[in-house]
């Protein structure tokens, strides 16, 4: 699911990047900012999108832990992303995302991105 929605985002293809998280996700982004509930970070990554064209955010998956009952999960790994349009940006951090799993799929409730270069 994480691959699926790296590729999503290098194709600028928002629904992609939506396709699993619950509709009250919440996204703390790496500058400290945050949205709420899906329609509003949907409508970030287009104003994202906009703004810079040549967007790019890889997320590398390092360790997924499951509860003993199998219904959340932590994943947690690193980031890059840069854009040179529009202003520029170039760095990365840490990652942690909270799963649910409803109805037997897996959801995203919530990622935590962290800027640490």
């Amino acid at each position: 699911m994480r691959t699926a929605s790296n590729a999503a985002i290098a194709r600028h293809e928002v629904d992609g990047i939506a396709r699993y998280w619950l509709p009250d996700f919440v996204q703390v982004g790496g500058n400290g900012g945050y949205k709420t509930g899906k329609d509003s970070v949907v409508a970030g990554w287009q104003k994202a999108f906009r703004l810079h064209p040549d967007v790019v955010y890889v997320r590398s998956l390092q360790r997924i832990a499951v509860n003993p009952n199998g219904l959340l999960a932590w994943e947690t790994g690193t980031w890059v992303g840069s854009w040179s349009q529009g202003g520029s940006f170039k760095g990365g951090g840490n990652y942690s995302a909270m799963w649910r799993k409803k109805d037997k799929e897996w959801q995203l409730q919530a990622e935590l991105y962290v800027t640490l270069h």
